[in-house]
């Protein structure tokens, strides 16, 4: 136990005058003679014994009363757990202030604990405060400050914050510096497990001193994914809101979970049961039924830990979009036009066409176009597809068919055809390009590949790649064309006997006819966003309103590299852009590391 106060241990000393009282008055007492001691022979021994016993007990509880409120105005406290017992010289505290933090009052009591280290650095010692959301990649040397005041303002005014951040960089940042400048180095944190990188190595020669402000009954349930099914309304085909729940305790949860729509009077409540350590889903009753912009939020009754209790969402609903599908008698689109629908239901309406009447067709017309055979096309089919891209058409191209010489469209060259002796699978998914979200959720690792041409993407993006590493997908810098490097027919694949292909089809085909946006991402995402507009606009944040400039390039890209906050980002003049920020679901999960 250490005191804040030690000056003031000499008055715990009064903590002797129930004694010294006690004691004159013992001095005081008269010896007087009885008349008879009769009256005292009917009373037991044992009743002077217990009445001896409870004087010294009251005395000694008096005392000790006493003792402990006089003891009080020294603040004493205890180490924390893991404290142990650090070597005086200069300190470097790293505080945790991620989301998990957020729960009850941890984040308080690691405030608490900062305070308490900082009136234990002894005189002309200094410490520098460090947090786990810093991003800056090193520390001066030179914010190491004596002043205790000015350390105690600094952990005053650290924030909570949603993000996910790792305890890895922050330890690594504070490791360094105590090399350059000895010092120890205090964590403090309520150990949650994935706060800690697998990867973390601390050297042989360097210690961390933790103190653990967590607790091991933290219970927490979270709202983790909000989607729409379908993706797209007609007439006849509502959408319906589907919420998707996580229980992290060990004991089932009941809760009430609210739909709010923003600029709307609908909204639904309905309750939810989650088992131990289970997850749950919720259908609202509510029905979209016309194509639009719909954002708003589902919230669940609040615990410990809010910021997961409520998620935002935006969702653009389509009409209907023009596509059209060019095929040719060696590669039909019959496994095309059969996974997109072509009924009145489907979000997509297609018109077929050979390619000998590609040169007739108002390309201007339609949202995308698909071309079954690209190696097919001849140089002035290219131009006018170049021209109707620039006009705002999509393309989607499968490369089926051969050629003896390179086609090249910009800057990816387009090889022909191998035909394998075995067959490829897709193993490496790039998950992290904007454009394509939905791909790391579509599982093709089960799909084998027989034939496929060989793609030089050049400046382009690959998607994805085949187990022998040769583009499987690209798209094109400008995100208004994606090649498929084979055929979506029984002689190159099998994808087409797979269920991940209507997904991934439809999928590759919303993303180009939608502007390629995706319109969720979580807490500190950098958010790039290819637009068809030049000058700067207006983004409206949960902080404020701020203005992104694009960068230069084939097509405008604005970048928006601030998401601190959960909610919902819009831009003023170009909404359909919008988009939504919510935590991380998988750190609702505040299961402590051993």
């Amino acid at each position: 136990m250490r005191l804040l106060q030690p000056n003031l241990l000499p008055i715990v000393g009064l903590a002797a005058l129930p004694i010294l009282i006690h004691i004159l008055s013992r001095l005081q007492l008269k010896r007087a003679e009885f008349p008879t001691l009769r009256l005292l022979q009917s009373v037991r021994r044992e009743r002077f014994s217990w009445l001896k016993l409870r004087e010294l007990l009251l005395l000694i509880f008096r005392t000790a009363t006493l003792a402990a409120l006089l003891l009080a105005v020294t603040r004493p406290y205890c180490t924390p757990r893991g404290h142990g017992s650090l070597p005086a010289g200069d300190m470097i505290i790293v505080l945790d202030n991620s989301h998990s933090m957020n729960w009850g009052s941890t984040l308080e009591r690691a405030k608490r604990a900062a305070k308490r280290l900082i009136q234990t650095l002894s005189e002309g010692r200094r410490a520098l405060l460090l947090t786990s959301s810093d991003s800056a990649s090193s520390v001066d040397p030179g914010l190491f400050t004596r002043s205790r005041l000015l350390l105690e303002r600094r952990i005053d005014s650290i924030p909570g914050t949603a993000s996910r951040t790792s305890l890895g960089p922050a330890l690594a940042r504070a490791l360094k510096l105590s090399r350059q400048t000895p010092a120890v180095v205090v964590l403090i944190t309520d150990c949650q497990e994935r706060a800690f990188p697998e990867d973390l190595r601390i050297p042989e020669d360097t210690a961390i001193f933790l103190i653990d402000v967590g607790t091991d009954n933290a219970r927490n349930a979270a709202v983790t994914d909000v989607r729409l099914e379908p993706a797209f309304v007609t007439p006849t085909t509502p959408a319906r809101i589907i919420a998707s729940f996580a229980n992290y305790s060990g004991q089932p949860a009941v809760r009430t979970a609210t739909l709010s729509l923003s600029d709307t009077s609908l909204s639904d409540q309905q309750t939810l049961t989650s088992p131990a350590h289970g997850r749950a889903q919720l259908m609202f009753a509510t029905k979209i039924d016309r194509p639009g912009q719909y954002s708003g939020t589902v919230a669940l009754s609040a615990d410990s830990l809010a910021l997961d209790d409520t998620f935002h969402f935006l969702f653009n609903l389509p009409e209907q979009v023009p596509v059209l599908v060019v095929q040719t008698d060696e590669f039909p689109a019959d496994y095309i036009v059969s996974a997109l629908g072509t009924d009145s239901l489907s979000l997509f309406s297609l018109t077929t066409v050979p390619l000998s009447q590609l040169s007739r067709q108002d390309l201007t017309r339609y949202r995308a176009i698909i071309v079954t055979d690209a190696f097919a096309l001849s140089a002035p089919d290219w131009d006018r597809l170049e021209f109707a891209s620039r006009s705002g058409v999509a393309s989607l191209l499968f490369c089926s068919g051969s050629s003896l010489h390179p086609v090249r469209l910009g800057t990816i060259t387009l090889m022909g055809s191998r035909r394998l002796t075995g067959f490829v699978t897709i193993t490496d998914l790039d998950s992290t390009l904007p454009l394509i979200g939905w791909l790391a959720r579509t599982d093709l690792s089960q799909a084998r590949f027989f034939n496929y041409a060989t793609i030089s993407p050049g400046t382009a993006s690959v998607l994805c790649r085949f187990s022998d590493r040769n583009p499987a997908m690209v798209v094109s810098a400008d995100g208004r064309m994606i090649l498929w490097a084979f055929a979506p027919l029984p002689g190159y694949t099998d994808l087409v006997h797979k269920a991940a292909f209507v997904p991934l089809l439809h999928s590759t085909l919303v993303t180009l006819t939608l502007g390629a946006r995706r319109t969720h991402y979580l807490v500190g995402d950098t958010v790039r966003i290819l637009a068809n507009t030049s000058g700067q606009m207006v983004l409206n944040t949960p902080r404020g309103s701020t203005v992104i400039t694009p960068a230069t390039g084939v097509v405008a890209q604005f970048t928006v590299t601030s998401t601190p906050l959960t909610g919902i980002y819009r831009f003023s003049t170009a909404p359909e852009l919008s988009f939504a920020v919510n935590p991380d679901p998988a750190e609702a999960d505040l299961t402590r590391a051993a």
